[in-house]
């Protein structure tokens, strides 16, 4: 039987336990990837075609960090060269598209009210997680996230918050601390969707198909 809702210390501890027991390794692969996004911003500026490359290419960083996240608590270790060998060009076509049509609706509940954009928010948040884990459609990956979240969506939308400090606090301790708290958040929320929001899922379908 599935919880009705998720601790978000217990997602923190059991995320810095797995950290912690790598943690060099984790740091390298933030190096590597906030590097890459770093550059990729920079270029921004230079001409609507590296604007728009560079958004390309912070797409492709999202997928690799959802992967990255959801295998390495999977496997309660670290895993990152298997990685891109889930990444394919329709999975990518998907994903990008998927990142453009929840960015739309949560930028237009948020002019509307704030609260509709909030809610659109939290609902999709765990959209590009069943793209990527369950290779499905981009209705369904939001659909599924849209009744996954269900009830929880205030709970989320605190969690939202408590991760926006962690990464301020990382970037407080002159940026380096991101070094740390970006492959933490990451995991965090990789944590909620492997024990609690996957699996409330799957409850949920069996409950409508019996």
């Amino acid at each position: 039987m599935t919880s009705k809702t998720f601790s978000i210390k217990k997602a923190f501890s059991d995320s810095w336990a797995l950290e912690k027991a790598e943690l060099s390794k984790f740091i390298l692969v933030a190096v590597v990837l906030l590097g890459v996004s770093l550059v990729s911003g920079l270029a921004e500026d230079q001409s609507w075609i590296l604007t728009l490359l560079s958004y390309f290419l912070q797409v492709y960083l999202g997928i690799i960090w959802i992967i990255f996240a959801v295998r390495s608590v999977e496997s309660k270790k670290l895993v990152f060269k298997s990685v891109f060998k889930e990444i394919n060009a329709n999975l990518y076509f998907k994903f990008f598209v998927l990142t453009v049509l929840v960015t739309i609706l949560v930028g237009l509940g948020t002019i509307l009210l704030i609260i509709p954009g909030i809610i659109a928010a939290t609902g999709l948040q765990f959209a590009g997680y069943f793209m990527i884990d369950e290779n499905v459609s981009i209705k369904k990956s939001m659909k599924l996230s849209w009744e996954a979240t269900k009830g929880v969506r205030l709970k989320l939308f605190w969690l939202i918050i408590v991760l926006g400090l962690v990464n301020i606090l990382g970037m407080l301790l002159f940026g380096i601390g991101l070094l740390v708290t970006m492959p933490l958040t990451s995991l965090v929320l990789a944590h909620i969707y492997v024990d609690f929001i996957k699996h409330r899922k799957i409850s949920n379908s069996q409950t409508s198909s019996s």
